[in-house]
């Protein structure tokens, strides 16, 4: 097939192309229409361990960086446990069980960095902050309580109150 007859099925079937993007186009604007628009809290969590270790101060902090940012992963995995997740509903009286609130957070963190960025999505822009809040705060007290060695977890970027929607985008 070269560009001429291309384009003398295009003139021929010019009305069938024409529905079909249109039938798209609406399909997709309907989606996006009648999708809840979702709304996002972001909070970070700073991880540092204990630098005392040892004789030498520098060896002590190079020991406490490397242990804080091996350990980083696992803390991040440890964001939607169970046990916390019911910390989080008992503090914010939310009517969801442990894995409905497990849906709404996700951990991240960015390579070589000792921060947890927690972000919750939830269809009020208030209630995803309440749930931020809640989650950074119980999430920086149940490390320590886990840690053996001396661990410090600080929130330095508290629950963010978005009131744009983050989904969809139209």
């Amino acid at each position: 097939m070269d560009f001429k007859e291309l384009l003398r099925i295009v003139q021929r079937r010019w009305l069938t192309i024409v529905v079909f993007f249109l039938l798209g186009l609406l399909g997709g604007g309907a989606l996006t229409y009648f999708q809840t628009p979702q709304y996002e809290s972001v909070s970070k969590v700073f991880i540092a361990a204990d630098a005392s270790s040892g004789t030498d101060p520098g060896i002590g902090a190079l020991y406490a960086g490397i242990f804080a940012q091996q350990r980083v992963s696992s803390y991040a995995d440890l964001a939607t446990s169970r046990e916390l997740l019911q910390r989080v509903i008992s503090t914010t009286n939310l009517n969801l069980t442990p894995a409905q609130l497990a849906a709404k957070i996700s951990a991240s963190v960015s390579t070589t960095t000792v921060i947890i960025k927690l972000t919750v999505t939830d269809e009020n822009p208030a209630v995803a902050q309440k749930i931020a809040k809640a989650e950074s705060e119980a999430f920086t007290a149940y490390l320590v309580e886990l840690e053996t060695t001396t661990v410090k977890a600080t929130i330095v970027d508290p629950a963010s109150y978005n009131p744009n929607q983050v989904s969809p985008k139209p």
